[in-house]
């Protein structure tokens, strides 16, 4: 079973040696799943708030006991005995335990390290990869990596002003030459730096952190090391910045305190981005602007967002309260996604989800002060979020998200996808953020045929948009025009137990008032399912079947994975089916037998034809 049987944190160390909280959910089966919870330098004022014990005398005050105690004291009896495969009403118990906006209560810090460790515990239950758990049969694109390599601001201890420079190498063709083009070019710039006389220290993230003369000098010598690694900046690799504009804005001005002293204006702060974006191949900006400068967000997103990827950070936390706002403003056109900074996994995805219908892109980022947990890397990739910023090409707690990365391409196979350039679609017109293959690459394949034409709307339905998958010459459909309706009819009223003597009106009907999953071979249907749902709450999977010649070969269980992970039927509170033979193959998706069956009735119609005892003997 998937029930929860243990919960249990400690405090342990993140990469600066600061305490941060580890967590472990155990399920009633023995499988495990643990996580462990990164830390800011630089943080939004309306972050979520880590909790801290503030008693000097344990590690200056940062020790983290008291987030582990309200684990193990206030959170684990309510988490125990609830399913972890419904992550969505454990994050709304932890949230609805804290009680506080900001989760000042328990601490983001002690939510967060249980949310993520429940999703493991799943994915460990179902014997599936965390990327495939939390995204389904479509994940399957690997992130563009932009790489920290030269550190400034508040993540090093010299005279740059901005708190990264990072090279983001589009031109590779998946992600493993992406990743040997940024370890070939950190290296070159350790040579250049060298050459220069300039100390090869590195940062927080693994980055270069050299006294330069300038602001400007960081990005001409990582220009230099881009040639000097034998590639072509603008071409094989672009470049991307966060200033963190907060920290050296005093509320009226940007200061730039560790250079030259020089104080910008709003304006001229745009100016300068605006200058820089001109001069140099510079495809992202992240937090250009201090978080509270909304007037200057609009500014810059005026003058560069159709051309340079704006990114917010500090301005909206991963929350989607602050999302919205910038969604209505019309800053920015994309954000920079942090578990910690909201707390728990849904309302990240959450976010994720709103900023993709919005058309902005969503960049998967680590913190500062992190931990050996590449949780990151497979959220990246469930999500096809498409970029991911995790720290440069040294210090172990960088490298285990690049290393995740590499083992999730490799299972991935001919499926990996590699976006390059089109990851950065909100400034690419016409630009897809996964374009489809010239031809399908080998094994299992999956596609998502998504298009303005695909929605279709008929009378009495909601609308619903078709799409597509592929594994070898089996394909599924959402296509309602593809079903063959004699097919379904026939071996419904004949040869299933639940359906006998069904009229072919009502199978029409029920089409009609469905989504529906057609299973083909080539063009020949062999196997069909349909879902009731409202869209929002829950989830009624009926009508299941293969046709005996097929059966055998796995695909019922495709069938019904590719159902549980379709984009529109996410987030419900509740699937519920009848069987009467199949209990097992549903348990391996998480179904249960109902926990509280006294609270469940039914109404059967005597006159209808269809077996009576079917309802009575599949719910027991």
């Amino acid at each position: 079973m998937s029930w929860i049987d243990q919960v249990q944190a400690r405090e342990i160390l993140d990469s600066r040696g600061n305490p941060t909280v580890e967590a472990e959910v155990t399920l009633v089966g023995g499988e495990m799943g643990r996580a462990a919870v990164p830390s800011g330098a630089s943080t939004g004022e309306h972050e979520a708030v880590e909790l801290r014990d503030g008693d000097k005398k344990r590690y200056g005050g940062k020790g983290v006991l008291q987030a582990v105690r309200n684990v193990n004291d206030v959170i684990a009896p309510e988490l125990e005995g609830m399913d972890a495969l419904d992550q969505t009403e454990v994050d709304q118990t932890l949230i609805e335990l804290d009680g506080t906006p900001t989760k000042s209560k328990l601490g983001a810090n002690a939510l967060l390290a249980v949310s993520l460790a429940t999703a493991r515990a799943a994915a460990t239950y179902l014997e599936i990869p965390l990327y495939k758990y939390l995204g389904g049969p479509n994940a399957r694109t690997l992130p563009v990596p932009m790489m920290n390599i030269i550190n400034g601001g508040a993540h090093a201890d010299n005279n740059v002003d901005f708190q990264e420079f990072m090279i983001v190498p589009v031109g590779a063709p998946a992600f493993r030459e992406a990743l040997r083009i940024g370890a070939e070019v950190f290296h070159a710039l350790k040579t250049v730096l060298q050459k220069k006389g300039y100390a090869t220290s590195v940062g927080d993230e693994g980055g270069f952190a050299p006294n330069l003369r300038s602001n400007e000098e960081a990005i001409e010598t990582i220009l230099e090391a881009i040639t000097q690694a034998g590639y072509t900046a603008g071409t094989d690799c672009l470049l991307a910045l966060d200033p963190a504009a907060s920290e050296f804005f005093d509320g009226k001005s940007y200061v730039f305190k560790k250079s030259d002293k020089r104080k910008l204006s709003s304006d001229g702060m745009v100016a300068y981005w605006k200058s820089w974006a001109e001069q140099y191949p510079i495809v992202s900006i992240e937090d250009g602007m201090a978080e509270n400068d909304w007037d200057g967000w609009k500014t810059l997103t005026n003058e560069l967002g159709k051309r340079v990827q704006l990114v917010g950070d500090d301005l909206f936390v991963t929350n989607t309260a602050f999302l919205r706002k910038g969604i209505e403003r019309g800053v920015t056109n994309s954000i920079l996604i942090k578990v910690n900074q909201i707390g728990t996994l849904t309302e990240t995805l959450d976010c994720i989800e709103l900023a993709k219908t919005s058309s902005r892109t969503a960049v998967i980022s680590h913190r500062s002060g992190e931990t050996e947990d590449p949780f990151i890397a497979d959220l990246a990739v469930a999500t096809n979020a498409g970029q991911i910023k995790t720290g440069s090409l040294s210090r172990s707690d960088r490298i285990a998200k690049y290393n995740q990365l590499l083992r999730i391409e490799e299972d991935l196979g001919g499926a990996a996808r590699y976006p390059g350039r089109a990851a950065f679609y909100q400034i690419a017109p016409g630009v897809a953020n996964e374009p489809p293959p010239e031809k399908s690459p080998p094994g299992e394949t999956l596609r998502a045929a998504v298009s303005v034409e695909s929605w279709k709307v008929t009378r009495g339905s909601v609308a619903q948009m078709s799409r597509e998958w592929q594994r070898g010459e089996f394909s599924i459909s959402t296509v309602r025009d593809r079903l063959d309706i004699p097919v379904i009819h026939n071996f419904l009223s004949k040869d299933s137990y639940w359906a006998q003597g069904r009229g072919v009106e009502t199978v029409k009907r029920s089409i009609e008032n469905s989504l529906n999953f057609g299973l083909y071979n080539g063009e020949q249907q062999i196997g069909f399912a349909r879902v009731v749902t409202d869209y929002a709450t829950f989830a009624w999977l009926a009508d299941v079947f293969i046709l005996d010649a097929y059966r055998g070969q796995g695909l019922g269980k495709w069938l019904v994975e590719v159902i549980l992970s379709n984009p529109e039927l996410q987030k419900f509170r509740r699937w519920v089916l009848a069987t009467k033979d199949a209990h097992e193959i549903y348990r391996q998706f998480g179904f249960i037998e109902l926990k509280r069956p006294e609270r469940w009735m039914e109404r059967p119609d005597p006159q209808m034809q269809e077996t009576p005892d079917y309802w009575r003997d599949a719910a027991q």
